[in-house]
């Protein structure tokens, strides 16, 4: 055969498709020959390796990577959108931020404390500041819907073993039961964040499982999440994963979706402001709430403190006050708590009957309860007018202020008592 006709051949045949088989032939040799050269050993210790790297660098993220210009965990960089500040993060805040030789105030608590309808710049947060004066230094750790002893109380506890002068000022519903993070809820992740890092005083009782007077409800729900809180945890106090991821997300980029960024989800947290806006006053009570039910409503409150509340009865929820007031924190941390007893808007306080203003009256019965444990307690009834409230619980800027001047008041006269001021 011509040499010519041959080549023409072999031109035709390497230029041709490859069959069935080939075509897989390349990615299996390219497998066989990373299984030449990378042997069972060296694939672990890269592993090993990789992990001990992340773990100690979980251990420095909070330093390497805090979140800067702090005023509050605005919406970007708290539960809302699923960004759960750890116990590492706020120690940090609260350590780059203030001196040891002020006096250091830290405020904890819910929605009404952490600002909700003031902008970043009407915060009341920021006018308690002006009102004590340089000589203290005011941080706001509290976070939306948590307890008056969740978020920002949990890492007071250290706070408190760092600074020689501290002062926890809080807000909360006068209720009967109080939120604990040890049986479960928001901030349940926070408690054994700080229990497990050794944050948390010594206090045993506040670790004792439900009792049998919970609900089935909560016997069900804390069994589930109690454990893995309990392991996640214990295994973080190690590892320090939810540092460096949170270190990561606030930094360089975030990965988890949320309503709340779905046109941006892998921005990194630290380009978000705070988008909370300072709202007017209310003028028409929000009829959705007025039916509500819960222990955090008017309606709900009334009906826990009876409409028809003998004396055996009120009795028996004194002593139920008490006994939750003894848990939330240890006897020699609570002359150090401010504790505020929030009151509902005139506006939505106008909608009820008589015999239910008598009975929502009587839940300021919790303050005196507290006063008895050693809490130092300031009632906020009938201390603002319609217009400081920008819906059934929650102030406006002008409300914020008014806020802000009771808080002050508080602080000076807790500090005095405590020598602060010497």
């Amino acid at each position: 055969m011509p040499q010519a006709v041959l080549e023409r051949q072999r031109l035709k045949t390497e230029s041709a498709p490859p069959s069935g088989r080939d075509k897989y032939a390349a990615p299996f040799d390219l497998y066989e020959s990373i299984g030449k050269h990378l042997r069972l050993p060296t694939l672990a210790s890269g592993i090993v390796a990789g992990f001990a790297a992340c773990a100690i660098l979980g251990h420095y993220a909070p330093l390497f990577w805090p979140i800067k210009h702090f005023q509050r965990f605005h919406h970007f960089i708290n539960e809302s959108s699923d960004y759960f500040p750890t116990a590492n993060q706020m120690l940090t805040v609260v350590r780059k931020q203030v001196p040891r030789h002020k006096i250091l105030v830290v405020i904890g608590g819910g929605s009404v404390t952490w600002g909700a309808s003031q902008s970043a710049a009407d915060v009341w947060s920021h006018k308690l500041q002006e009102k004590l004066g340089d000589r203290y230094a005011v941080v706001n750790l509290a976070l939306p819907a948590n307890g008056a002893f969740e978020a920002g109380y949990l890492v007071f506890e250290q706070l408190r073993r760092e600074y020689p002068r501290a002062i926890f000022i809080t807000s909360g519903l006068p209720k009967v039961r109080m939120e604990r993070p040890a049986k479960g809820g928001r901030a349940a992740y926070l408690f054994y964040d700080c229990l497990f890092k050794g944050y948390l005083e010594n206090f045993p009782p506040r670790l004792e499982p439900p009792g049998e007077a919970d609900s089935v409800r909560n016997d069900l729900y804390i069994g589930d999440e109690r454990q893995e809180r309990w392991l996640g945890g214990l295994l973080d106090s190690f590892l320090r994963f939810q540092d460096l991821w949170n270190a990561v997300g606030y930094q360089h980029f975030f990965t988890v979706y949320t309503t709340t960024t779905e046109k941006s989800m892998w921005r990194a947290r630290r380009a978000y402001a705070d988008p909370e806006w300072s709202y007017p006053s209310q003028t028409k009570p929000d009829e959705k709430w007025l039916n509500r039910r819960g222990d955090g409503t008017i309606p709900g409150l009334s009906r826990r403190f009876y409409k028809d509340a003998g004396k055996k009865k009120m009795e028996k929820i004194v002593a139920k006050i008490m006994e939750e007031a003894e848990l939330q924190a240890p006897k020699d941390v609570r002359p150090q708590i401010i504790l505020m007893h929030i009151d509902f808007s005139p506006l939505y306080k106008s909608t009820l009957d008589e015999t239910e203003k008598a009975a929502l009256n009587r839940r300021w019965i919790v303050s005196d309860a507290y006063r008895k444990c050693g809490y130092q307690v300031v009632d906020l009834k009938d201390r603002f007018e319609q217009e400081d409230y920008a819906d059934f619980v929650h102030h406006t800027p002008k409300g914020g202020q008014k806020l802000a001047a009771i808080a002050a008041q508080a602080i000076e006269k807790r500090a005095c008592a405590l020598g602060y001021l010497r």
